[in-house]
């Protein structure tokens, strides 16, 4: 049975919240850090046209705003509506433009070879499709395109004991994050495991399981950055990540 509605609520719920962690992104160092990533691995723009990408499963605009900026022609896509109205609110204070849909990202709808680059943050484990939507995004982008999933191991520990043990060991240490700070519509975030509970992702070892699907559709130069957990117990277990890859010609 899916459970794709009770996903789109819960992000629904989020995201005036996830408005303001995105505000407070775009005004740390990590926006420039990302920047300096992106300019790095984007594809150059022919002379007078800008880089055409599609930001997936969108959240609140992160991405959307920093591409932009940097003078991309963006599309932002997400299946919650509320995000996809937090994007365009993000974009108005800023005076910056981006075509923004709700939209699944199992099932675009945009024409084969349509972007220059695709990018998605923190979207896959939330699927209960990933490989459908690993298909759709190599669709999407045409030849020579670049391929960017920045994603993580959010909840291996419901399956994994090592994972259990690395992820209790660290919330005892860890000062209060920017989940903790804002949550002003009092959502429980339980509800988020119980559903991750049922999602493909949550049992797979990452990035080992994409790698597998990039190479299966014959994506090149593919590149992975790995950060561990910190601590004692999880020193060699991956908790997030981020992949570039570019489509064949």
């Amino acid at each position: 049975m899916s459970c794709q509605k009770e996903i789109q609520e819960y992000w629904n719920a989020r995201s005036g919240d996830f408005s303001e962690i995105s505000r407070e992104e775009l005004e740390s160092p990590e926006a420039g850090q990302w920047i300096e990533y992106f300019s790095g691995i984007l594809p150059h723009p022919e002379e007078g046209k800008a880089v055409r990408v599609l930001d997936c499963g969108a959240g609140a605009g992160f991405y959307t705003v920093l591409l932009a900026e940097y003078g991309c022609r963006v599309t932002a896509v997400d299946y919650s509506q509320g995000m996809v109205e937090q994007i365009k609110e993000a974009l108005k204070k800023r005076e910056l433009e981006a075509d923004v849909f709700q939209m699944n990202v199992q099932e675009l709808h945009f024409p084969d070879n349509t972007f220059d680059a695709v990018v998605s943050r923190n979207l896959f484990w939330n699927l209960e499709e990933p490989v459908k939507a690993y298909r759709e995004l190599y669709r999407v982008l045409k030849p020579e395109g670049v391929l960017m999933v920045s994603d993580g191991n959010f909840y291996l520990h419901l399956y994994d004991g090592r994972y259990a043990s690395a992820r209790e060991e660290q919330q005892r240490f860890r000062p209060a994050g920017c989940h903790d700070r804002h949550n002003e519509a009092k959502v429980d975030y339980s509800v988020m495991e119980k559903i991750a509970e049922s999602l493909p992702l949550s049992k797979r070892q990452r990035p080992d399981w994409d790698l597998e699907q990039l190479i299966g559709l014959g994506y090149e130069e593919i590149h992975t950055e790995i950060h561990y957990y910190n601590g004692r117990i999880g020193r060699q277990l991956p908790v997030s990540f981020r992949i570039s890859a570019k489509k064949q010609k």
